[in-house]
């Protein structure tokens, strides 16, 4: 019997099993397969090594729920009922324990495999450590905390606008001396406001700034009105920031108003003087 076709089929389905293999054994992600019982039937190199195990062999037949922290069994178990329905789960987080008992931070991609039938039939999963990405989360974090608590103590008002004068951010300087509470930030017809005076003046150094290469005004004082219809004088300069590549304004400013009434009545004083 001529079986050169046969040959040449099982030669070409050799290369392309080679091929796929070659594709699981270099990723750099742990790959593994399994039942929907959990029970692994396939695991990579890589897994083996994240895992602590001396080769992947070891790890076949084990159940995948094992090699999970408690915390985490409970959560896989929770949205195994999503992962059938849908057919996949995507950055799915959970803790894995190592052979030797330590524990790492993953993140897990899981797909559902059917048969001819359409009936889910395995669970292939392909697992990244990302231990680093979240040792640099927790610093980004602590560190935002530490300049959020510096900005929130800081006596001057900071605020943060679009070009449309809604307010993006602002500390809590703010609500203390003009009364406007984060309700406000996008309110264009808030209580309270620049002195209608000195409207035109601000609107002016905006301008101004807009159109040139500085990245700041120089300093402005200004009148202002807050809600409770007392008027302050404010000293700061606006900045020119870009958040999501987007321009907005920096307001930095403090309230003045003491020092304003003080050198009003050293004025008064010193002309009293002159008249005597």
């Amino acid at each position: 019997r001529d079986i050169t076709d046969r040959k040449q089929m099982e030669r070409k389905f050799k290369e392309s099993e080679e091929r796929y293999r070659t594709l699981v054994e270099t990723s750099q992600d742990g790959i593994s397969l399994m039942d929907l019982n959990g029970i692994m039937l396939f695991v990579n190199n890589r897994k083996a090594q994240m895992i602590g195990a001396d080769n992947a062999l070891e790890l076949v037949g084990q159940n995948a729920f094992s090699l999970l922290a408690p915390e985490s069994v409970e959560r896989a178990n929770s949205v195994m009922p999503i992962l059938l329905e849908q057919g996949y789960l995507d950055a799915f987080e959970a803790e894995v324990r190592r052979i030797d008992g330590s524990t790492f931070a993953a993140e897990f991609n899981i797909t559902v495999l059917k048969d001819s039938a359409g009936n889910p039939k395995y669970l292939m999963d392909t697992m990244r450590d990302i231990t680093e990405r979240k040792k640099a989360e927790q610093a980004l974090k602590e560190s935002e905390l530490r300049y959020r608590t510096i900005i929130e103590a800081f006596p001057e008002i900071i605020m943060v606008s679009d070009l449309k004068g809604n307010i993006i951010f602002a500390n809590n300087a703010l609500e203390r001396v003009t009364g406007i509470t984060p309700d406000d930030y996008t309110n264009p017809k808030r209580k309270a406001h620049i002195h209608p005076d000195d409207i035109e003046y601000v609107k002016e150094e905006i301008r101004k700034l807009l159109a040139s290469e500085n990245t700041h005004t120089p300093i402005i004082e200004n009148r202002y009105i807050d809600t409770q219809g007392n008027m302050h004088w404010f000293s700061g300069i606006i900045s020119k920031v870009y958040i999501d590549n987007k321009l907005h304004l920096q307001t930095i400013t403090r309230d003045v108003t003491e020092k304003k009434i003080a050198e009003e009545q050293l004025e008064k004083y010193r002309h009293h003087l002159e008249l005597l």
